[in-house]
């Protein structure tokens, strides 16, 4: 393993020459898709981490022939040596399809960037990786507590039980573990219909946030409104063991900066890299609905919105004091976004007054 300084500068590796079809549908997807170079992905890092974003990095592509994976796989390793020099806040997101299912592959870009300090997030995928993925990742978060997460999809009914064992794990072995619960994405591989997905995908955070097990950590994943501010509500009422909510990179413009300012820490999903075109056409060959739902939820983002501020999610709530003939009062001061993102504040003075400041600065005595 090479050490790799903060601050060190490194040469940016080749991802390979982007095909015409892959420059179009960078084109055509570039709200959700950052570039197909490395300078593209720590630009776009850079620029998220300086809006208090942190970032989920991930190399798109897939391939069973060695050498190519073998490639990927090294590329993969240099970008984690660059997000450490140019001290970006960013993990990487791995899948065994980058890797052609070589699970050992697998287990040996996340051991040797964990070790190196970045946050790994490994994905599953079709239903029949799910169990050699869980198994690479205890062996792999064993060696490196804290340092590697897991998406766990709700579509699946043994998901409940997955879970179940890995709270097992974690009490028996002291090892910290994150978990992200997601919906999932290969919905014709679904156990269940829509509704009862998201009903699984909540039951999924109540249960990993009620564990009692400081160790269990999750960062809920959804573009959903009401799985957003469930996620939220989570993290006010059980702090740190609900680390992040987790959303893909340009499905939202302005929930995103919403919820960080509501206090939940927010991460990027951030997808990049030359193959494209063939990520894209398979994404909607095998996840057609879901990337439907995406758009969708982008394009209503204003009703989105509206609910997220109906739950009571975004609030702000602090405790204030204030002096009336020389007399301390307390009472609370609540901060709420409105559609257009624009502060409002209500402050309640009991037994004295009650106002609501308006994002012009009007002040409305109720």
């Amino acid at each position: 393993m090479v050490l790799i300084m903060s601050g060190q500068t490194l040469k940016y590796p080749d991802l390979g020459k982007p095909t015409w079809k892959d420059r179009g549908a960078a084109i055509a997807a570039s709200r959700y898709f950052v570039g197909t170079t490395v300078e593209s992905l720590v630009d776009g890092t850079k620029k998220l981490n300086v809006e208090r974003f942190g970032v989920i990095a991930d190399l798109v592509g897939e391939s069973k022939d060695c050498e190519k994976k073998q490639l990927r796989a090294d590329r993969i390793r240099i970008i984690g040596d660059i997000i450490l020099s140019e001290e970006l806040e960013a993990a990487i997101a791995l899948r065994p399809g980058q890797f052609g299912y070589d699970y050992k592959l697998l287990r040996e870009v996340a051991d040797e960037l964990a070790k190196k300090g970045i946050f790994v997030w490994i994905d599953i995928e079709k239903r029949d990786t799910v169990d050699l993925t869980i198994s690479a990742y205890l062996d792999i978060v064993g060696e490196n507590p804290g340092r590697v997460g897991l998406a766990l999809q709700a579509y699946l009914n043994r998901t409940m039980r997955d879970i179940d064992r890995l709270i097992a794990f974690t009490i028996c072995n002291g090892i910290e573990i994150h978990i992200r619960p997601v919906r999932g994405v290969y919905v014709g591989e679904a156990d269940m219909g829509m509704l009862e997905m998201h009903e699984n995908l909540t039951r999924m955070m109540d249960v990993l946030a009620t564990c009692g097990n400081a160790n269990v950590i999750q960062h809920p994943a959804s573009h959903h409104p009401l799985q957003i501010a469930h996620g939220i509500k989570l993290n006010k009422q059980y702090g740190n063991v609900v680390r992040s909510i987790q959303l893909l990179m340009g499905v939202f413009r302005r929930i995103p900066g919403m919820i960080r300012d509501a206090g939940t820490p927010t991460e990027i999903y951030m997808p990049y890299g030359p193959e494209l075109e063939a990520y894209l056409r398979r994404r909607n060959e095998e996840a057609g609905g879901t990337m439907r739902g995406l758009l969708l939820a982008g394009f209503n983002e204003r009703r989105n919105i509206r609910t997220l501020r109906e739950t009571g999610a975004l609030d702000r709530q602090f405790e204030v004091t204030m002096f009336t003939d020389g007399h301390p009062k307390t009472g609370s001061l609540v901060m709420t976004p409105d559609d257009k993102g624009r502060v409002i504040m209500n402050i309640d003075m009991p037994g004295s007054m009650n106002m609501r400041i308006t994002p012009s600065g009007k002040v409305v005595r109720q």
